[in-house]
């Protein structure tokens, strides 16, 4: 059996009816083959599970209008991007365990919904205009953040939740059949976060390993700049690391440890003396305790393999 979002749009599933909603027809609308959207949903869903789009999906110009046409059909579905969203509803995904991410500007910044993309800027590393460099600083301002979001995009600026918004985050610890967890790690890790609040600041790492990506070095930066301009003063900073339920649950923990001291290490080179004494920076490792993917799939373990950013 397919996964359900490849089941749908390969037409294998094509009433709702199937999915527990009325019996009624489900109608499928995309962005052209050649969009970066379809592409990226191509590769990510339906290559994956070797299908194919069914032949009587609404192929539209634009994610603009793909998200028109679900806004005016109570029976469609389809694949449009956030900034385009418009009226449509995004979709909550489930997991083939039962943990289910919401699709929010949160869950985008960490990369925890897994329909999540990076966008990249390039430029030749032997020559380029000024004016490509100029536009690269200009990237990481206030201004381009101002209008990213004007324009329905997702920064990498970061944002913090509550412990009490993330209800869907903390049941999934009990959803998750194979991870060895102990109860008292539980309580230990609760007590720690209860009166904090996470940042969307999150690093990933490869299996197995603790050394840190492209993307974290960048988030290691705008940390470290949060903290030296006196954002979080007299506050603790919380580097909290986690693994996938691969290998013995003892060895995890200790990975996890070792990745949180990895941030740590590489944040505190990326701070002045002067802001040392205004933040407590301390870091943690629950190794498989709490998951936010479903480790029986490649995309879960990557998304559980990571260091959170407390703030308490």
């Amino acid at each position: 059996m397919l996964c359900l979002s490849a089941a749908v749009f390969s037409g294998q599933i094509n009433n709702w009816s199937e999915l527990g909603g009325p019996d009624a027809s489900i109608t499928l609308y995309v962005p052209q083959a050649r969009s970066n959207t379809w592409v990226a949903f191509d590769n990510t869903v339906m290559r994956a599970e070797r299908a194919r789009l069914n032949a009587s999906a609404n192929v539209l110009e634009t994610n603009a209008e793909v998200a028109d046409a679900l806004a005016s059909d109570n029976f469609g579905i389809g694949v449009t991007t956030y900034s385009k969203l418009g009226n449509a509803q995004p979709m909550t995904i489930g997991g083939t365990c039962g943990i289910r991410t919401e699709a929010n500007p949160f869950t985008i910044k960490t990369e925890e919904y897994p329909l999540a993309f990076r966008l990249y800027t390039y430029k030749n590393a032997t020559r380029s205009p000024a004016v490509v460099d100029s536009f690269l600083n200009f990237l990481d301002t206030n201004a381009a953040e101002e209008i990213l979001r004007e324009n329905g995009f997702v920064s990498e600026a970061a944002a913090s939740v509550k412990v009490n918004e993330q209800g869907n985050r903390f049941a999934s610890i009990f959803l998750a059949s194979d991870e060895e967890m102990r109860m008292e790690d539980l309580q230990v890790m609760m007590q720690s976060l209860i009166a904090a609040e996470r940042l969307s600041i999150t690093f990933r790492f490869e299996q197995g390993g603790a050394s840190l990506d492209g993307r974290a070095l960048s988030d290691l930066d705008q940390l470290a700049k949060l903290i030296a301009d006196g954002s979080f003063n007299r506050k603790d900073i919380l580097l909290v690391g986690f693994t996938d339920s691969v290998g013995p649950g003892e060895l995890n923990q200790l990975l996890s440890q070792q990745r949180a001291e990895e941030v740590r290490n590489e944040l505190l080179q990326r701070l002045p003396q002067s802001a040392l004494s205004n933040v407590n920076i301390i870091s943690s490792g629950y190794g498989e305790v709490s998951p936010l993917g479903c480790n029986e799939t490649f995309n879960g373990r990557r998304i559980n393999r990571r260091v959170e950013v407390w703030v308490r």
